[in-house]
């Protein structure tokens, strides 16, 4: 079975059309006079390749029919929790969510949500969060290709906190859960459990710049070992890092920020794929004016890969995104991303022989309207595109996606 990419586990990226347009949108609609907030929304989706085919060849093979395409709807109904007492904010998010295909209904599940966070404060001296979160979705088409009801559950925990020593001094350290789990048997060889710590310290300037320094070791685990020949093998790894961390606030409307350093990455059964290399992540906002937020990120890092046939990957790439909120009803927003994965090349542990990397290119790009007429309402239509070319014309595909929500917040 060829290698799938990691689950990103720290932070947490939700990338997913609906969970930002449902989950997250429905807490932003909250009325600070009532921290308790029931939600309800509803969605229709046309996505013109669902399974992330390479052509209708592919398709015919793989689901007996040259159409890629499929429309279904998702309703999602939940309670959201935002409120404050004293220096305290506690925010929590518990929902349930529905899905209908047209076509691949085979692929129809419903599945819970939870999140929470306690934004802890003691006197501005010591702060810090205290969170975890329960998501059950299905695997995203771009690492499973069949029509087959294929649900995951990604379960985080984290603690964080920071130590305001000296009015120019600030400590922080901090520790986070991950773990993924797969319903389908062939799946399961990929569930796997991450445990990420970190300490650091940082230089605080008069205009809440900051200069610091971050160390952080991160453990995976996986419990299900894979068949790899006539061998079951759990490549379980332990990744050290060391990494200068810089927060610049050149003006009220200009901010810079910058992680990058070494990385040493150690794997407890195929030695020949340790690694040692550079991560750095740069990025900018601009504020040109209270109604335009725009925001560039570009990216070298090393990211763990999902098969015994290659373990990591080198992911270069950049992003663009675009907040433009004409009037206080309306916003429109736009997203683009480009990034080029290179797997790397290893040694085959049955033959010793080379085993060619594989480099993929990914393109995505995505428009987000929102119109809220009221605080209880919300209107939301999106349209994305998606494209991915590879040293493997199997691994090529492209497609794009329109959908438009109704949202409201009793």
């Amino acid at each position: 079975m060829e290698p799938t990419y990691s689950t990103p586990c720290f932070p947490q990226k939700l990338t997913a059309v609906m969970i930002i347009l449902g989950v997250s949108s429905m807490s932003a609609m909250a009325d600070p006079a009532d921290p308790v907030a029931p939600y309800a929304s509803y969605t229709e989706t046309y996505n013109s390749n669902l399974l992330s085919l390479a052509n209708s060849a592919d398709a015919i093979k793989t689901i007996g029919s040259p159409n890629l395409s499929d429309v279904y709807r998702t309703e999602i109904v939940g309670l959201a929790i935002d409120d404050i007492f004293g220096l305290q904010h506690i925010t929590a998010d518990i929902n349930d969510t529905a899905v209908q295909f047209r076509r691949f209904s085979t692929m129809n599940y419903e599945a819970p949500a939870a999140r929470g966070n306690w934004k802890w404060d003691i006197q501005d001296t010591l702060t810090g969060n205290f969170g975890a979160s329960y998501v059950k979705s299905l695997t995203p088409s771009l690492y499973f290709h069949l029509p087959e009801k294929n649900l995951q559950v990604v379960k985080m925990a984290n603690f964080d906190i920071a130590w305001l020593f000296h009015p120019s001094w600030r400590a922080t350290a901090s520790v986070d859960a991950f773990e993924l789990i797969f319903d389908l048997p062939v799946q399961q060889p990929y569930m796997r459990n991450a445990y990420q710590s970190l300490l650091g310290i940082d230089y605080l300037t008069a205009d809440a710049s900051s200069v610091g320094l971050q160390v952080g070791k991160l453990r995976t685990y996986f419990p299900n070992p894979e068949q790899f020949g006539t061998e079951l093998i759990a490549n379980n790894s332990s990744q050290d890092e060391f990494k200068a961390k810089i927060e610049w606030n050149f003006s009220a409307k200009t901010q810079l920020e910058f992680l990058g350093g070494w990385v040493h990455r150690k794997y407890e059964v195929l030695k020949t794929e340790d690694y040692s290399g550079w991560n750095e992540r740069l990025g900018m906002t601009w504020l040109p004016s209270s109604k335009l937020n725009l925001k560039a990120q570009a990216w070298r890092e090393i990211t763990a890969v999902d098969g015994l046939s290659t373990s990591y990957s080198i992911d270069q790439g950049g992003s663009f995104n675009t907040i433009w909120k004409p009037t206080e009803k309306i916003s429109l927003e736009e997203q683009l991303t480009v990034e080029k994965h290179s797997l790397a090349e290893t040694l085959s542990i049955i033959s010793g022989a080379p085993v060619p990397g594989i480099s993929y290119t990914s393109r995505t790009g995505m428009l987000i309207l929102t119109y809220a007429p009221t605080l209880n309402w919300k209107f939301i239509t999106s349209a994305s595109y998606t494209a991915q070319s590879a040293t493997t014309i199997s691994n090529d595909f492209s497609g794009y996606a329109v959908n438009g929500t109704i949202a409201y917040q009793f």
